[in-house]
């Protein structure tokens, strides 16, 4: 497996994989390619034998000092099981430390069980903040984003 930054016409395949993920909320093709153009450091696809079996979007953050946000995680359902999602989060790791973030931070929808598995399996611990409430024995935030979705905030520190 092979995992680097996303460049030039990777956006198309991105795009075209989002869109065949359950759970990934799938967005125009062009704003992944405004993020690969102007975060493509950040931006890292995965390949196995030239295929693109998956991706992370993700950036240091503006608002939260020293916490890189990890926004998407997303394999191919033909490349599930084989560690491209933790490889990726581990590569996110290390691109964040050398960015000089002290923490990677990612938001889980309560009911993504995989995503919550991964996150936890990798040392990650819940941080939810705010008005949280409890779900399945996890604090989370309600509707967070507007979306009428609840999410658990995710943190590891990487120091």
């Amino acid at each position: 497996m092979i995992i680097e930054p996303a460049y030039g016409d990777d956006f198309k395949e991105v795009h075209a994989l989002a869109e065949r993920i359950e759970g990934i909320v799938g967005h125009p093709v062009h704003l992944y390619k405004i993020l690969m153009d102007h975060f493509g450091d950040f931006f890292l696809v995965a390949r196995i034998d030239g295929e693109t079996a998956g991706f992370q979007q993700g950036f240091p953050s503006v608002s939260r000092e020293g916490a890189y946000f990890l926004w998407q995680v997303g394999v191919s359902p033909d490349f599930r099981k084989r560690g491209v999602a933790s490889a990726l989060v581990k590569e996110t790791e290390k691109v964040a430390a050398s960015a000089g973030c002290t923490a990677v931070e990612a938001t889980v929808e309560t009911v993504n069980y995989a995503s919550q598995g991964l996150f936890e399996s990798l040392g990650y611990v819940v941080a939810s903040y705010g008005d949280t409430i409890e779900v399945e024995g996890k604090r989370a935030m309600p509707d967070f984003y507007g979306s009428g979705t609840d999410q658990i905030l995710y943190k590891k520190s990487i120091i």
